[in-house]
């Protein structure tokens, strides 16, 4: 398993355009006019926060997002944080993604941490993880996650 790292990564200022008849990824901008850390998206319907693009899905519904069928991202707006991290563990033979993924980004003295690949969608820690419940069989995922937040914190207060 290789833990790499893409410490101070940053958006360009510069933005791509996209429409819903192009290929490319959506524009991206950094902003600091938006509350700490508070990213929000637009889509060919409406505007909302990026914490609620996701959902848990059920049993009744495993939709992961709460997009509408047809509904398109087409511009998502990210504040500047002072100082970010993402750090990934994976297993380059097997996998092209994360077992588990963490970025951390503090701005205007507000640290926050998501995880990914912990939950079937990103998952903002709040608390500890050890107040975690694990599935079956991945339990070893929360030593990872706890490993790999010590390294980004630990990270974030070098810079």
């Amino acid at each position: 398993m290789a833990v790499m790292s893409a410490s101070r990564a940053t958006a360009s200022t510069a933005s791509t355009r996209s429409s819903p008849t192009t290929s490319a990824p959506p524009r991206t901008r950094r902003t600091s006019q938006r509350p700490a850390l508070g990213a929000t998206l637009r889509t060919n319907r409406r505007e909302l926060a990026l914490a609620e693009l996701y959902r848990v899905p059920t049993e009744e519904d495993r939709r992961s997002t709460t997009l509408a069928p047809g509904e398109l991202i087409l511009e998502l707006d990210v504040p500047a944080a002072e100082r970010s991290v993402y750090l990934k563990a994976m297993d380059r033979k097997r996998w092209a993604f994360p077992i588990v993924g963490v970025a951390a980004a503090r701005s205007a003295g507000v640290t926050r941490v998501a995880l990914a690949g912990v939950a079937p969608v990103p998952w903002l820690l709040e608390g500890s993880l050890d107040d975690a419940t694990p599935l079956p069989r991945n339990a070893y995922k929360v030593d990872v996650a706890r490993a790999l937040v010590k390294r980004a914190l630990a990270a974030l207060e070098q810079g």
